[in-house]
This record gives C-alpha cells, structure tokens and sequence, in this order.
C-alpha cells in the first residue's frame, strides 16, 4: 500500500521477477483495481501473492472511492477466512516534504489496519536514486524520529527499497514463518460490526479535507503577526 506513485506496481514487479501489467511512470494514476500476482518464495520455496493496491491521492479517484475498493477486497478475504501475512507501506524519499496529503494518507493507512497488525506491518522507502543519499539518509531518520515514531514503537519495522529483486524480498521477509496471519481492523469493523467503508476509522480519515480549517486559521494567525 502507499500514496499514487510511490512504487507499488514496482515494487511488485521486482520482486516477481517479470513484467507485471504496465508499470506507470508518468504523472498520473495507473493501478485502478487490486490485483493480484502469484510467486514462488526464492528461499522457503512457498507460494507467495502479491497484492498490489490502488494509491491514496488518485488522479481520477477520491480518497473514500479508493479505500472502498481496497476494504471490499478485505472483506472478501475476511468472510473466506483468508488472512494477511505482512502489509507493506511504501513511502517516496524523494519527496522533500511531509504534505497534509502525504500524512492524510499515513492516517487512513493506520485506521485501516490498527494497532494489533502492527508487528506486521513494514514501512519501506522507495526512489532512494532519485535523491542525495546525506539527503536522503536525514529525511529517513526524519521519518524514524517524528512521523514513523508511533508505529515503530507498536512494531513496524522500516526497510529500504533497493529496486532490486533481493531487496524486495528482504523487505517481504520470511512470511511462510507467519502462518498465523492478521485480520486488520478494518475487516473487523465491516466483517463484525457491519459498518460501511466510509464509516470505519480509515474512512473517517478519508473523509477528511488534507488542509483543515484549524489549520489554515492557525497559518492566518500567524501571517498576521508577523
């Protein structure tokens, strides 16, 4: 999962070690649907798929329009008993700034999955070629320090994308070893309680502006100080 291009449909081609679709490069969203891709483990040897998602900040969707699209596939998954083995956060570090939007889609991505899904959850940085890497090393510990703080401290672990096929496996890890499997929250809250997407706490997230108005009047108060 991630914001619009930050490397989703990549990375999963990496890693399966072939062409997977058409991998966008350009300005505008590519991946419209969850798809799905079926790979040997290189190591362990067991089947492994990979899901790729439809990114937050869509050109052609809104946020809520996205996250139904991804919380029906979950529920499908939820109502067969199938569960997640790890969930895979990708996050650009070319980007030199944390926007309203970028953190917008770090809520919902948090109130999609909960707290107990944590220890299964990597955050991975991708496009580290695309930038000075004393630059980018000070934005990672940046990400560490501040914005990735909490969910580090519940369990996630940060990775960095090499776009290599060893490197995406090293971020997917021995996954056969968690045989378990996770339900996120948000299946939980469709699944068990019966709320609709827009009414979950990823959708509550979804819902909201990237600029709030206490936000904008705190920037206008500060203007007007100075």
């Amino acid at each position: 999962m991630g914001p619009t291009g930050s490397g989703k449909s990549t990375f999963v081609a990496t890693a399966a070690g072939q062409g997977f679709g058409a991998v966008g490069h350009g300005m505008m969203s590519h991946t419209a649907s969850v798809q799905l891709t079926r790979v040997t483990h290189p190591t362990s040897k067991f089947p492994v798929v990979l899901v790729d998602t439809p990114g937050l900040g869509d050109t052609y969707k809104s946020d809520t329009e996205t996250l139904s699209t991804i919380a029906e596939w979950l529920l499908k998954l939820f109502r067969k008993d199938v569960h997640l083995a790890a969930i895979i956060y990708l996050h650009r570090i070319s980007d030199n700034r944390m926007t309203g939007s970028l953190l917008n889609n770090l809520k919902v991505f948090v109130g999609l999955c909960g707290q107990k899904a944590m220890p299964n959850v990597i955050l991975a940085t991708t496009m580290w070629s695309e930038a000075r890497e004393a630059t980018a090393v000070r934005r990672e510990d940046e990400l560490r320090s501040v914005f990735w703080r909490d969910l580090v401290a519940d369990g996630c672990r940060i990775e960095r994308f090499e776009d290599t096929h060893q490197s995406a496996w090293r971020i997917i890890g021995n996954i056969s070893q968690k045989s378990s499997g996770i339900d996120v929250i948000i299946q939980e809250e469709m699944g068990r309680d019966g709320q609709k997407a827009n009414e979950t706490s990823a959708g509550q997230h979804a819902n909201q502006p990237h600029v709030s108005k206490s936000f904008l009047a705190g920037l206008f108060g500060l203007f007007s100080r100075h």
